[in-house]
């Protein structure tokens, strides 16, 4: 499987999807920080003709193609800390990331999409 999500992830994106009645999540990457990337969590109401589908958890995950690359067995993880809760991603393909940690870097990966704030 490309792409994992843990089962506390998944409990709050299911929540979250009924919540807005939406397909499922669609994941991606956009330039962006220090280290060149950052990811991309959305909910999904269509999919786009350029993503590939993908399932864990009975959640469903729209990815384009030319992401696939940088998110390649990715694990997305919701995190409990102390009284913080955030999603987590482990990737692999990650080998750097920046200081405050909103980037980060894939060895000979470089992806043309727009730079964003």
């Amino acid at each position: 499987m490309i792409i994992q999500i843990s089962e506390r992830a998944a409990e709050y994106f299911k929540t979250e999807i009924i919540k807005a009645g939406a397909l499922g999540l669609r994941l991606g990457v956009k330039k962006s920080g220090c280290a060149n990337f950052k990811y991309v969590v959305e909910l999904a109401d269509d999919w786009q003709s350029l993503e590939e589908i993908f399932e864990s958890q009975g959640i469903q995950l729209g990815i384009k193609t030319e992401h696939l690359p940088y998110l390649k067995d990715l694990i997305l993880d919701w995190v409990k800390e102390g009284l913080n809760e955030t999603l987590e991603f482990k990737n692999p393909n990650a080998v750097a990331h920046c200081g405050c940690g909103e980037s980060f870097a894939v060895k000979n990966l470089e992806l043309e999409l727009p730079k964003t704030d």
